[in-house]
């Protein structure tokens, strides 16, 4: 995809998302207002998930049906990240060596020395760094690991312009593999259909909105922004609005600023994983460190809905009343599940194009739109019916890119 068409779509794709999170977040406000006054301030907390508010459209089946859906969708992300730490665990493992074991070389091991050192460093990652706050009972625990990881992100951005400004492109590409050399000349030729050119175009859209994903914790956020309950909702319901508008417009400037910068650098050998094209930069070395932390303290942010969703499925209550024996077991189960998963998936391009394209097109575009068309009260007004119209909008043009995104991946 081209550079301008790919920073066209980035803008398109984050104004999507917020526009359909702000549909899920006054389905919310709706049925939360509807609560307090029948009861008392602070009632809507018991309607602040996914599956409270599919209740309250379809009853308690449909509640279930969402939520398996989301179940299914947060598992593949979880798995894509979690290939993303296995892609990067060989020089990750190599620089570990080098540290503990300066006088030898990690390429003089044997392959299956080196296979079982990777290994032994993944599974000892994720169960020592990742189990504990994936176990967390709350998302408020882990506002240090994301801050934390929103740094180091800006330090990779950064260490991508700073390298993409300050040497040339060829010098980066001189190391690259045959094949990654013979790919740049094949995508140099003009004989790619224009039927494959659609069905990339789709396989973009469908990544971008994976990226964009910030449905899932929405709802448990914007009960942590009310606090004690004590400002009105709608003026809570305005800051969240301002929250979202600003969250979106950041991650548009991030994305499109890290995309032209490393596209400027690598070129067509950037790889399905781009993580990866930073390991034969020397430069790249200390925020390849970064990122590969980065990627781990966002992984529970991740994991945390869908296993309170597992847990509201299987005990039939909120996940917030269970005890913390529950949330431990049911986090190593997950996790042991997503880890196994993850060892035979394909490369992390296809596992984010494919969640993106299926569960997050519902997740993220078709139940927030089929919410706040059957809870908000739209048809009074002419701003809800174009309101209403836009959403609809929106959730056809994905549809189609994500049925484009499915047939094209499981065809090829």
């Amino acid at each position: 995809m081209p550079v301008p068409q790919a920073v066209a779509m980035v803008v398109v794709v984050g104004a999507c998302m917020a526009s359909t999170a702000l549909a899920l977040l006054h389905a919310h406000v709706h049925v939360a207002q509807k609560h307090e006054l029948s009861t008392f301030v602070g009632a809507g907390r018991n309607v602040a998930s996914y599956r409270s508010v599919a209740i309250e459209v379809a009853g308690p089946r449909f509640g279930d049906a969402v939520s398996v859906v989301m179940a299914v969708g947060i598992f593949g992300g979880c798995v894509g990240v979690i290939r993303i730490v296995r892609d990067m665990m060989p020089h990750m493992t190599k620089l570990l060596y080098g540290v503990f074991y300066p006088s030898r070389r990690f390429d003089e091991l044997s392959g299956r020395s080196q296979q079982l050192l990777e290994n032994a460093l993944l599974w000892g990652t994720f169960l020592v760094v990742v189990f504990p706050l994936c176990s967390l009972k709350a998302l408020s625990g882990l506002r240090i690991p994301n801050c934390v990881g929103f740094v180091f992100s800006l330090v990779l951005i950064g260490a991508v312009v700073y390298r993409s400004e300050t040497h040339d492109t060829l010098d980066v590409l001189s190391g690259r593999a045959p094949i990654e050399r013979s790919l740049r000349g094949a995508s140099d030729t003009s004989t790619i259909s224009t039927a494959f050119q659609f069905s990339r175009f789709a396989q973009s859209v469908s990544i971008y909105s994976y990226a964009f994903t910030m449905h899932l914790n929405l709802l448990p956020l914007f009960v942590q922004l009310r606090g004690s309950f004590d400002s009105p909702l709608q003026e809570s319901a305005a800051r969240m609005t301002r929250c979202i508008a600003c969250v979106t417009s950041l991650c548009v400037a991030l994305y499109i600023t890290f995309g032209v910068f490393a596209a400027r650098l690598y070129g067509a050998t950037t790889r399905g994983n781009v993580l990866v094209n930073l390991v034969s930069d020397s430069f790249m070395q200390l925020p390849l460190i970064a990122v590969f932390i980065t990627v781990l303290v966002s992984f529970p942010p991740l994991f945390h809905p869908g296993r309170c969703i597992v847990e509201e499925l299987i005990h039939r209550r909120p996940a917030a009343d269970l005890p913390t024996r529950s949330h431990v077991q049911t986090a190593a189960i997950l996790l042991l599940a997503e880890l196994f998963v993850a060892i035979w998936v394909p490369g992390i391009e296809v596992v984010f194009a494919l969640v993106g394209a299926s569960t997050t097109v519902l997740i993220c575009y078709v139940f927030p739109v089929v919410m706040f068309s059957a809870l908000w009260p739209w048809r009074s007004t002419g701003v809800g019916w174009a309101s209403c119209i836009l959403l609809c909008g929106i959730v056809a043009f994905v549809a189609v890119m994500g049925i484009q995104t499915i047939t094209f991946l499981l065809s090829s």
